[in-house]
């Protein structure tokens, strides 16, 4: 199975439909949304395509595929235009080979998260794409599909659980960036 991962949407429609696109196209079967998916924030310039209802109606699209964290960006009023969850700081997943663990990144670190040699952990929130692996612990953000940090490239990621790897993708593209194989 592929899971899309997508992180700091904050409400901008046409970079989401991009990393939609994306996921498609890998034939991801689950979307893993790491928060920040509806407000820009408060530091952030709006722009043109800052767009919170087509936002909304393009993720209730795949409600079905969706599973979600709070950012610190999200509140309750956000979840009244969504039709699947986000209210919780963390999730855990179980995968075929790995525990996956969620959040977004501003208060959980792999440090204080429940996870063992060869699990997942994915956040947000600094809008950099990374991958390290620490004590055995696959860490992964995928970076900001609409206001990246450090580089004008908005990113997304790919967990291929079949080819134990995780990719880097460019979102206006499609292609993929950096790939790093997973600890097992």
């Amino acid at each position: 199975m592929n899971y899309a991962i997508i992180s700091d949407i904050h409400g901008y429609a046409n970079p989401l439909a991009a990393a939609l696109n994306c996921a498609d196209r890998y034939d991801c079967e689950q979307l893993l949304l790491l928060g920040d998916l509806i407000y820009h924030g408060p530091r952030n310039t709006i722009v043109a395509d800052h767009d919170p209802q087509t936002t909304a109606s393009l993720l209730n699209e795949r409600r079905n595929m969706i599973i979600a964290v709070r950012g610190n960006c999200d509140a309750e009023v956000d979840q009244t235009i969504l039709q699947f969850p986000i209210m919780s700081p963390t999730n855990i997943l179980m995968s075929k080979k790995h525990r996956i663990f969620m959040t977004h990144g501003h208060h959980f670190t792999p440090v204080n998260s429940p996870l063992q040699h060869g699990d997942i952990f994915l956040f947000g929130h600094t809008h950099v794409s990374f991958f390290d692996s620490t004590d055995g612990i696959n860490i992964f953000n995928p970076g900001s599909v609409s206001l990246p940090k450090k580089t004008s490239i908005r990113t997304m990621g790919v967990l291929s659980e079949e080819d134990h790897r995780i990719m880097v993708v460019d979102i206006d593209t499609c292609k993929v960036l950096r790939t790093e194989y997973l600890v097992q």
